[in-house]
């Protein structure tokens, strides 16, 4: 009987003792610090209120984030686990597994930078995987509200398993207008 490739890759996750004390000793920390909100004091002639967030609606505004997501295609499913973190208002990292029923998995680490003053955009960012896949993308807009958009991705060629919504290797031109802020 052949193991369920979601199970096979988890079964891999655990047996990966670094893999399992840096998600302890420094994501953990970061996931708890950066989803606790600082207390407010509450006026004492006001009714205390209790505001809910909806988690979906509002997980950008979250400073780490850990997603888990199951994608079906025509032959396989697909099963990636994510976990990223912002680091101040510019820099994003994030490590994350991926496993499909073909047998294909790999362990990816990446991060961004993104640079933003008044008319300019810049969005570098780089990711390398265990089956030696690299990729570095250059994405940047021009201008206030009509903008200029450009970007360039390259991979070093290597299996590259991913979800990119993109190729790997574009080049992307565009233009783009701002109807409201």
């Amino acid at each position: 009987m052949k193991e369920n490739p979601a199970n096979h890759f988890l079964n891999n996750l655990c047996h990966l003792r670094n893999l399992r004390i840096i998600l302890l000793l420094i994501f953990l920390p970061l996931v708890v610090s950066g989803q606790t909100p600082s207390p407010t004091p509450t006026p004492a002639d006001e009714p205390a209120q209790k505001t809910m967030r909806d988690p979906i609606q509002n997980s950008d505004e979250y400073k780490s984030k850990l997603t888990f997501g199951v994608y079906f295609t025509k032959d396989s499913q697909a099963y990636d686990l994510n976990i990223r973190h912002q680091f101040g208002p510019n820099v994003t990292a994030w490590i994350a597994g991926y496993a499909d029923s073909t047998g294909s998995e790999l362990l990816r680490v990446g991060g961004q930078y993104d640079y933003h003053k008044k008319w300019f955009h810049f969005v570098p960012s780089g990711e390398i995987e265990t089956t030696k896949g690299a990729s570095l993308s250059l994405y940047s807009e021009l201008g206030y509200n009509t903008v200029a958009m450009i970007g360039y991705s390259r991979t070093n060629l290597k299996t590259f398993f991913d979800l990119f919504w993109d190729p790997g290797d574009s080049v992307t031109l565009g233009l783009g207008h701002r109807l409201s802020s």
